[in-house]
């Protein structure tokens, strides 16, 4: 399980960069977008892991 997170982590690395190179956008204009995404892609990773600790309690409560 170990070696999936650490190819994850590399992948969204390696792919961010990847974007970053390639992208079409301005400086200032890139920047916005990709603070955008991240901070839409963090409230998503928020709701989940709410979402998950929901279901583990309601398993375990007695």
């Amino acid at each position: 399980m170990k070696r999936f997170f650490r190819g994850f982590l590399f992948g969204v690395i390696l792919g961010g960069v990847i974007g970053l190179l390639v992208a079409p956008e301005s400086g200032p204009k890139l920047r916005q977008m990709v603070e955008n995404r991240f901070r839409q892609a963090m409230q998503e990773a928020k709701h989940a892991a709410q979402r998950k600790r929901n279901e583990l309690q309601k398993h375990w409560e007695p």
